[in-house]
């Protein structure tokens, strides 16, 4: 794919890639979005949230990638808040720990109002999701923590 971009067919390119994240094979989907944040700026790749959306439904696809294509929408991050956070409660432990470590990109004034399903994830039985949680807390002021003292020494405690 980074190959037909090189090779002058810029334009066809986020076409020909798009179309390969809604493959359903998830090799595929890591490739185009690896390729799409390489080749777009964070609004350009904004367009493609919702595709990036489900693959974190699904377990098949890289956290690790997924966070780094997150992280590059930067401020248009902002406008997924919700559905991350929707996550943060997801069965799979793994979809949970990715939710939390792109959550934890965000800028504090687009978390506040998810400080509480945020700071739950403190009483996971998982120390990675705790470790997560404590990162995207990092956002908070000191004084939007006072509420949640109790539940963060108790985490800290079991780390």
């Amino acid at each position: 794919m980074t190959t037909l971009a090189a090779g002058g067919m810029a334009e066809h390119i986020e076409m020909l890639i798009a179309k390969q994240l809604a493959s359903t094979v998830p090799q595929r989907q890591a490739a185009a979005l690896t390729t799409l944040c390489k080749t777009l700026k964070g609004a350009e790749l904004a367009q493609h949230a919702g595709a990036m959306l489900k693959m974190l439904e699904v377990d098949e696809v890289d956290g690790d990638v997924l966070v780094k294509a997150f992280e590059k929408l930067g401020p248009h991050l902002a406008a997924h808040i919700d559905k991350l956070v929707a996550l943060i409660d997801h069965a799979d432990m793994g979809r949970r720990l990715t939710a939390l470590k792109v959550l934890a990109k965000c800028e504090g004034k687009a978390l506040r109002d998810h400080k509480e399903p945020i700071s739950k994830c403190l009483d996971d039985s998982d120390d990675s999701i705790v470790a997560a949680a404590f990162s995207a807390m990092a956002a908070f002021e000191p004084a939007e923590l006072e509420p949640f003292r109790n539940r963060i020494l108790e985490a800290r405690h079991a780390l």
